[in-house]
């Protein structure tokens, strides 16, 4: 007879229980610690953003032609240089500074809590 055939006496039903309960609660912790973490970074990226925004709009400000696509050249390269950067969409990196602006000069409380975990990503529009 080999030891395959007598594999020993079923584990305790409640201990059993009681370790799968303990991972669980393990598992539960981790994910939310993840998300906060996920939540952190995603508020430090929106301040990034926004802060490439002023600087497209601070190189915007001395741009001397009245031509509208002139003077917006500048943060059109910023979100461009970013898209490319990030492997996306100018357009889309264009909405994120956008967005990122109206959240750090309209909602920073919100901001705040989002940094610290403390709120899901804000829905503003």
């Amino acid at each position: 007879m080999s030891s395959n055939d007598n594999p020993g006496p079923p584990p305790d039903p409640v201990t059993l229980e009681a370790a799968e309960a303990a991972i669980l609660e393990t598992l539960v912790r981790t994910i939310v610690d993840a998300r906060a973490g996920i939540a952190a970074f995603q508020a430090f990226e929106t301040r990034a953003l926004a802060a490439a925004a002023a600087l497209g709009a601070e190189q915007m400000s001395r741009v001397t032609s009245l031509a509208s696509r002139d003077r917006e050249m500048p943060l059109r390269s910023i979100a461009a240089e970013l898209a490319a950067a990030v492997r996306t969409s100018d357009r889309s990196v264009q909405r994120q500074l956008n967005d990122a602006t109206l959240l750090v000069e309209s909602f920073p409380q919100t901001l705040t809590a989002w940094g610290k975990g403390g709120s899901p990503e804000p829905t503003y529009r």
